[in-house]
């Protein structure tokens, strides 16, 4: 029998906590769905509470998930991945896919050298590069977040639409160089003239969707309202952080090499969007189940 390498229960029963504890392998991954008494019954099974999940459906309805995962056997989680092939998660795998204006943002605002790019890892926890001077890879998406979507039957992809760009690229830029004071230090920075990146009219085609009511997309999107990210010009310091870093050192008082690229959306775009409860299901598979080893769901 192939041995069970994680757990997802959508309506679990009394008892739940004991059955999955004995099935599945050291190190797996459990994701049940309910109320408080699931948090407390996987914690008196001995199960590690890892995270939660909430998910937005039609109505708007909302169910939590807790992810658990059975103790380690092993020293460290590689060391189970090892030993089990189980005690991660399959990130990569579940990405939240970005448009070309996201991918062309990250490529300009964290370019090679500017202090904002670490090997393997983003400041903000999106997207990796190979090395600290290697190219950014923005083909799988920002990581899975705590939140998804699900979509109502009625919604549908209803082609595009246009929104009000909130600047431009620098392919052919024109340095000024402005001299200021603050806080009793002179300072430089350097502006730069753009290329705007929407049409003649300001304006940028981007994807459009038509969703039945209650859908909690167009709800979000409704509340947001289209959202454009700010820009910052090539050679600027960033003198708003006053030296401290900003959030986890990830925005150091240095210059940008290149102008940042800034995009238009609503706010649903940064969460993973499921056209029915079925892609979400599996989505959560691929989540928390290793190659080769089976699913209990009881």
């Amino acid at each position: 029998m192939t041995p069970y390498g994680a757990a997802l229960l959508t309506d679990p029963k009394p008892g739940w906590g004991t059955r999955v504890t004995e099935a599945v392998l050291p190190g797996s991954a459990i994701l049940v769905f309910g109320n408080d008494s699931v948090g407390v019954e996987g914690r008196v099974a001995g199960l590690e509470v890892r995270d939660t999940l909430a998910v937005l459906s039609p109505g708007p309805l909302t169910s939590f998930g807790f992810l658990f995962r059975k103790a380690l056997t092993e020293p460290t989680v590689a060391a189970q991945v090892i030993s089990k092939q189980v005690g991660g998660l399959n990130i990569q795998g579940c990405r939240v896919s970005v448009t070309a204006a996201d991918a062309q943002a990250m490529e300009r605002v964290n370019t090679p050298g500017s202090g904002r790019m670490y090997a393997s890892r983003s400041p903000i926890g999106t997207f990796v590069r190979s090395s600290s001077s290697g190219a950014l890879d923005t083909s799988a998406g920002r990581w899975p977040s705590n939140l998804v979507l699900v979509h109502g039957v009625g919604c549908r992809r209803a082609g595009t639409m246009e929104v009000r760009t909130s600047g431009g690229h620098y392919d052919k830029p024109k340095i000024t160089v402005v001299t200021y004071s603050q806080d009793r230090h002179t300072r430089t920075k350097m502006r730069q003239s753009t290329v705007n990146y929407g049409n003649e009219d300001g304006l940028e085609t981007v994807a459009a969707y038509e969703c039945e009511a209650g859908c909690p997309v167009g709800l979000l999107d409704r509340q947001s309202g289209t959202l454009t990210s700010g820009l910052m010009v090539a050679g600027q310091k960033r003198v708003q952080t006053l030296g401290l870093g900003g959030y986890h050192d990830g925005f150091p008082d240095e210059a940008t090499q290149a102008g940042t690229y800034g995009d238009a959306g609503g706010a649903s775009r940064f969460f993973p969007q499921f056209a029915n409860k079925s892609e979400l299901l599996s989505w959560l598979r691929t989540l928390i189940l290793p190659p080769g080893l089976a699913l209990f769901e009881d």
